[in-house]
Order: structure tokens, then sequence, then C-alpha cells
């Protein structure tokens, strides 16, 4: 195992900004309630790192890929890092996620695996059967497996794969033509749900029989990137050339929200404080939606940095986001006591 460490403080930059504009298709802007909002930037040692997603940890670290680096990345919620590097040189891992074992799951896009790294960071590969298969993502299913995205580029369709955490064995379901599964996550209803790009679609497979049903997205050549299950029972996901945030509920009805800033190139999307989404805009921004579709965003202090993924710290009461281009790791603080919203959902640090 080849270890990278920052084993000190790495230095905080904070900024304070104001809160900006709301608004979804057919609602009114809100008034602006002053609240302000708290950054913070961490330095990656390694650089260019290309830190794409990010979750929190069952040790309460925040867990991250770096795709140009080829590494995992671990950071303590005081800044420390320690990168590991995956054995598969060049594989660019960029979708990860907590899987059944307690272990962090990932996909290596260029590496054709699926790996698995362990909190001391042993890193396990598994080969996916198919060459060129693209895998972007991971997931855990109702079935206590780990499903994956595989975009296959090359090929005519993508599959969705299902790994046996116990055995490393894998089951590929290939999709409808012209899809190209991009991200899975688990939904509220037991499925996996997925977006295709290309496909401009969102899809859902049943882990136990393995039957899918695929929804076309209403806007043309949307895109539909990142997704996530909703604290509303939904489904939610970022249409990267929409421009928008959509909702799909388990049957299969989709509304969009438009993204207030034009071009924003929405990404990641996860669940956060206050019971809303947040979504990272490459373009600069982080952003918040609620179950009625009125969006909120932050400026990111530092330009140009493309924010892309982001994830909710393990308390629970911040978000945490990766900086592509900065080779860094943000942090959004928000200030509850002077929010609009009720505050028994919120949790100030």
């Amino acid at each position: 195992m080849k270890v990278r460490s920052s084993a000190r403080y790495v230095g905080m930059c904070a900024v304070t900004v104001t809160l900006l504009v709301t608004v979804g298709p057919g609602l009114s802007a809100s008034a602006n309630t002053g609240r302000a909002v708290a950054f913070s930037e961490y330095p990656l040692p390694t650089r260019p790192a290309g830190a794409t997603e990010i979750v929190a940890g069952p040790d309460g670290a925040m867990w991250f890929t770096e795709f140009t680096a080829s590494a995992i990345g671990r950071m303590s919620t005081t800044g420390s890092v320690t990168e590991f590097v995956i054995p598969t040189a060049g594989s660019a891992p960029d979708g990860l996620s907590v899987g059944p074992d307690g272990n962090v799951w990932f996909a290596e896009t260029r590496g054709n695996k699926i790996g698995r790294i362990t909190l001391d960071g042993a890193i396990t590969e598994f080969a996916v059967p198919t060459a060129a298969s693209g895998a972007t993502s991971v997931a855990t299913g109702s079935d206590g497996a780990v499903w994956f995205t595989e975009r296959r580029p090359t090929a005519s369709a993508g599959a969705i794969g299902s790994l046996n955490p116990s055995t490393g064995g894998i089951t590929e379901f290939p999709v409808a033509a012209g899809g190209h599964p991009l991200v899975i996550t688990a939904g509220p209803d037991g499925k996996l749900w997925f977006t295709e790009m290309p496909g401009n679609r969102v899809g859902s497979i049943n882990p136990t029989t393995g039957a899918m049903v695929e929804f076309a997205v209403p806007t043309p050549r949307s895109a539909p990137w990142e997704i996530t299950a909703g604290p509303d029972g939904n489904v939610w996901f970022t249409e990267r050339l929409g421009n928008n945030i959509g909702r799909i509920t388990p049957e299969g009805i989709i509304t969009e929200f438009a993204v207030p800033t034009p071009a924003s190139l929405p990404n990641t999307i996860r669940p956060g404080p206050h019971h809303a989404l947040y979504f990272a805009e490459e373009a600069g921004k982080i952003a918040r939606i609620t179950d009625d579709g009125s969006i909120k965003e932050y400026d990111v202090p530092t330009p140009s940095v493309q924010p892309l993924g982001v994830g909710t710290g393990p308390q629970g009461n911040d978000l945490w986001f990766t900086e592509f281009a900065g080779d860094t790791i943000g942090q959004l603080t928000l200030d509850c006591r002077s929010d609009d919203d009720n505050p028994s959902t919120c949790h100030p640090a």
C-alpha cells in the first residue's frame, strides 16, 4: 500500500459571504434574510489531485476520490489529509460510497475495476468483466450488494453492475439501446436509481429481480448527471446541460426546477441540513433546494475552482465539497440562528 500523508494541519481560509437568490419555476423570490454563510478551503498535498466525489465515512472523516492523482483521500474535520494511492496506475477513481461492510467503495473509470478501501487504507480491487466498462459510480443496494454503473462509452449501450462484497462476484444488466448509465443511488423504494448520459433518461432496477424501467427526461439533451434519494421520499437529479434540478417520484413522474444561474453546470446533489438537498455548481457555487423547488445559491470564495462533489459532514450540520481545479476541499457552514428555516431542523456548529 502506497500512502501519501499530510499529518500537519492544512491551513484554512475562511470567507463569509451573503445569502443569495431563491427561485424555482412558478415560485416567487423570497426576501434575503441577511443570513451569512462561512466557507473554509483546505489545500490537498498532491497537485494536481482532481478531487471529484466526497462522502462522510463511518470513522468521522470525509473520504474523497482524486481522479487525476488516482488516489483515495481522507480528511479529518480539522483539515488533516492522508492520501492512499490506488494500486492500478491511472485508474481515475470517480464515484464512491460507504458500503454494506462499513468500508468505502469506489469506481475506477479508467482502471475498469471496483475498489474497496478499509478505514486503515488497505485497498482491494475487483475487475469488471466487460472491458472498457467506464465504471463511474457505486451505491449499496437493499440486497446488501454493491451496485455500480458501466457507462461503456464505445458501445451502443451501457449496463448496471452488481458486486457481491463477500465473494467479489459481478453480475451485469444491460440497459436499453442508447443509454449509458452515469451515476447510481439507492432509492427510497428499495430499488437502485440511475441517470443515463447519453440517453437522457432516469432509470431504476429492482435488485431482487433485475427488472429495469427507464423514464425520459422532459428537457431534450439535458445530460442527467448525479442522482440521490431525497428526504421527501422521491429521487432527485441534476441536469448538467439542461441547467435544471429534476425530481422523479417512485412512479416515474418528473418535475424540473430551473437553476437561477445560467450555465451553472450542476453536478453532485446530496441530502443535507434543513431537510433540504444541496448541489455543487461547477461554475462556482454551492446551492440548496427544498421540497417545493425553491433554490438558494452560495458563491464559493475562490474563483474557477470547479466545485463538483458535495456531502454532509459526519455531524450533519455542515457541507463538504470538492474543488476539482483548485485541488482543495471546501467546507460550507450555515449560521442557522438567523436563518428563515425552522430552527428545530438545523444544528449550528
